[in-house]
């Protein structure tokens, strides 16, 4: 009896550990018809789940537009399979945030974090960016509108970062941009974006311990891309593998940004196709240095 006791409350504590707080969007007041602005509402659910310690923001299936909102400590957003957080078409709804640490002056974005640790987007739904909307578009596929388009990721700062198994599609400017991070990992994702100009997949700038393996990428301009924007910083310790990207500029590339340097990457198992400009780019261009990079099995 004694040992049944302490199996079962084993069990229980185990399932105590491992449960997290679940946030509804819609419990927020966000509503799901594809024309609401909803950035108050999914602001204050992620607000509340980081003040209570943690948890899961989920987006439940259904199309939510909105602005420009903020992951915050501990907090995962999680996308159900139907589910699409779609950005707005009014540049009003996307914030404007001073940034000097790289080649920005300021800054826009539908999805933000800065200094967050422990924050996740995770999920079978979709992110899109809008950027087929004539808000967003320039007079080409390679011009565009200069700095005011906003970012559809830009995670500047943190630490214990994971994007895992959704779609994004139709970014506006970047699709992806992960800045001076620590332990990130984009895993299980697909991007088609290759709607107006600057449609890059993923950018990692002056990061540190980064995997980004069995992602699907299709994109307008670079498909992955390595940059540093810094004198004396580094790019370091990155492995991507298991990925197909397909590019109208490079598929994976180092550089052009190049002010710092790259080491300890390698770059195995990935299928590459239909680049207008190159497969593998390796470029330095601003004094950086470039060491121990391995490229393998492409």
């Amino acid at each position: 009896m004694k040992r049944t006791l302490f199996i079962v409350w084993l069990l229980v504590s185990a399932t105590a550990l491992c449960a997290q707080e679940v946030f509804n969007i819609k419990d927020f007041g966000a509503v799901a018809d594809g024309k609401t602005v909803n950035t108050k509402a999914i602001q204050k659910a992620i607000d509340a789940c980081s003040k209570a310690g943690g948890g899961q923001v989920l987006v439940p299936n259904g199309t939510f537009m909105c602005g420009s909102i903020w992951l915050k400590d501990n907090v995962e957003i999680h996308l159900e399979p139907s589910a699409i957080l779609l950005g707005s078409d009014n540049f009003e709804d996307y914030q404007w945030v001073p940034y000097s640490k790289g080649t920005d002056s300021k800054r826009r974005s539908l999805i933000f974090a800065d200094g967050a640790t422990n924050i996740a987007i995770t999920g079978r739904g979709t992110v899109c960016g809008n950027g087929t909307n004539k808000t967003f578009q320039g007079g080409s596929a390679h011009g565009g509108l200069k700095n005011v388009r906003p970012y559809t990721f830009f995670i500047d700062n943190c630490k214990r970062v994971q994007m895992k198994d959704f779609t994004m599609k139709h970014g506006a400017y970047w699709n992806i941009k992960v800045e001076m991070c620590n332990d990130v990992l984009i895993d299980g994702i697909t991007i088609n974006s290759r709607v107006v100009a600057n449609n890059d997949g993923i950018d990692v700038v002056d990061c540190s311990n980064v995997r980004i393996a069995n992602c699907n990428v299709y994109t307008g301009d670079d498909g992955i891309c390595l940059k540093s924007h810094r004198p004396g910083a580094t790019v370091r310790n990155v492995t991507i593998t298991n990925c197909t990207v397909s590019s109208e500029s490079s598929a994976i590339k180092l550089g052009v940004a190049s002010e710092g340097g790259f080491e300890n990457i390698a770059i195995t198992n990935c299928a590459l196709y239909d680049t207008r400009l190159s497969g593998i780019n390796l470029k330095i261009v601003e004094g950086g240095t470039m060491n121990r990079i391995v490229v393998n099995n492409i």
